[in-house]
């Protein structure tokens, strides 16, 4: 019988399972939000991990107001993107993205769309663009979790004209009249 191994210490050291993801929705041309009615826009969408953890399994929405088509989409960084053309979302599932070692920016995934204006106007959600963070396998401590980007469209004329002759069968010499109206 030996009495000193009846007992043992063991230290455990915590893990950490929390994330710091913040997620954005941007025009390509930093800065700009008014566009022409038929212009194309290049949106990007982007998830940023700033945390020190990698996180798992992050599902992002990405939805697309209304007042725009969809043209095209490009996966920039890693995970698997589906568009729903009924709803105007995308889904976006990125399966691991490293952490960020508590950088400005961390590391990141993004993804492209290339969007036609369909109306004019601006103001209510047929006129924004928002990405939100659905889940994770972690617990996400970032702020941002859902971003809403606001886009003017100008307003645009439709001008018709139509043209009228007074004497469609004219001879030598003859005067006439055309009557142009817009």
């Amino acid at each position: 019988w030996n009495t000193a191994n009846d007992a043992a210490t063991i230290m455990l050291n915590a893990i950490d399972n929390n994330v710091n993801l913040y997620v954005t929705n941007y025009p390509w041309y930093s800065g700009v939000y008014t566009y022409n009615y038929k212009q194309q826009i290049v949106m990007l969408a982007q998830l940023n991990n700033l945390g020190e953890t990698t996180a798992t399994n992050i599902v992002v929405n990405y939805v697309i107001g209304s007042a725009f088509k969809v043209v095209s989409y490009n996966l920039i960084q890693p995970g698997i993107l589906s568009f729903n053309s009924t709803t105007n979302t995308f889904t976006w599932t990125i399966p691991n993205l490293a952490g960020g070692n508590n950088t400005y920016t961390g590391s990141y995934a993004s993804f492209s769309v290339l969007l036609e204006s369909l109306q004019t106007g601006s103001g209510g959600s047929a006129f924004q663009t928002t990405s939100t963070i659905i889940s994770s396998d972690q617990t996400n401590t970032g702020t941002t979790t859902t971003r809403t980007r606001n886009l003017i469209i100008n307003p645009s004329a439709d001008i018709q004209t139509t043209q009228t002759v007074n004497n469609p069968n004219p001879q030598t010499g003859d005067y006439i009249t055309i009557t142009i109206k817009a």
